[in-house]
């Protein structure tokens, strides 16, 4: 139970770290079109990046909760 409680901790300290990047990228980006008024190839990117990373560990999360759940 201990080794699971550990699990889910590291899985939600790197989705949470992955959503801090996301949300920063998205800052980025916004801010680089408001001055640039044109695309930015690498931010997008990183956003894109970043945002299917949170995702994907949030998924996780909810998986491995639901599994210990039931």
């Amino acid at each position: 139970m201990v080794a699971l409680a550990l699990l889910v901790g590291v899985f939600g300290v790197v989705a949470g770290w992955h959503w801090k990047l996301m949300h920063r990228s998205w800052q980025d980006l916004s801010r680089v079109r408001k001055v640039a008024k044109g695309e930015v190839p690498t931010l997008k990117t990183l956003r894109s990046h970043h945002t299917t990373r949170a995702l994907v560990f949030a998924l996780v999360v909810v998986v491995i909760l639901i599994a210990v759940i039931h």
